[in-house]
């Protein structure tokens, strides 16, 4: 009896080492570029001064001032002066070669979020080069991640945007452990 074993053990090493060569020989390795651009992320809670592509997160406006109060429902919006349809950008990527892509965009400080936010839902879109959506999903502080495909086109640029939220503030000034601006992690690998 334990020969069989030793013999089935012996055979799946073996089909698992033949397997592993056939797909590092068949699996073309190229490169994804994925650059964090337009706004980034330390811009999310910017006051309107004159930037051009901003996300911009506020309970109210005062003249050109946004602002974040406690017990308030928010909204986020994004300005685009330049008409250059970047607006609320986080992530510009460019695909190696054709195929589908799969785009995971992560909420990296929830912990954080949740001491200043009793919800922040955020609508991320992938937008190609042509401004024609690819797919969009909401980002919240209950799901922390959120997959897009976008179909992989060498000749595109494929642009991540914040393009609409809302959000309820329960502190303001959440102190030390607590933030409220919203930070991002971006994998994008072939699907």
């Amino acid at each position: 009896m334990n020969k069989i074993k030793m013999y089935a053990v012996t055979a799946w090493v073996i089909a698992a080492i033949l397997l592993g060569a056939t797909w590092a020989n068949t699996s073309n390795t190229t490169s994804i570029s994925v650059t964090p651009s337009g706004v980034g992320t330390e811009n999310l809670l910017a006051s309107v001064t004159g930037q051009t592509d901003e996300v911009i997160l506020y309970t109210y406006k005062e003249g050109n001032r946004c602002y974040i109060t406690e017990d308030a429902v928010g909204t986020v919006y994004t300005r685009d002066d330049d008409d250059d349809d970047i607006a609320g950008e986080i992530y510009e990527i460019q695909v190696a070669d054709t195929g589908r892509y799969r785009v995971t965009i992560f909420l990296t400080n929830i912990d954080e979020l949740v001491k200043a936010y009793s919800y922040l839902n955020l609508e991320i879109t992938a937008v190609d080069s042509g401004n024609n959506t690819e797919d969009s999903a909401w980002l919240t502080l209950s799901n922390g991640q959120i997959i897009l495909y976008v179909d992989g086109d060498t000749n595109k640029t494929y642009h991540i945007k914040v393009t609409d939220g809302v959000f309820y503030c329960i502190d303001a000034n959440p102190g030390e452990g607590g933030s409220l601006t919203p930070q991002f992690y971006c994998i994008v690998e072939q699907a």
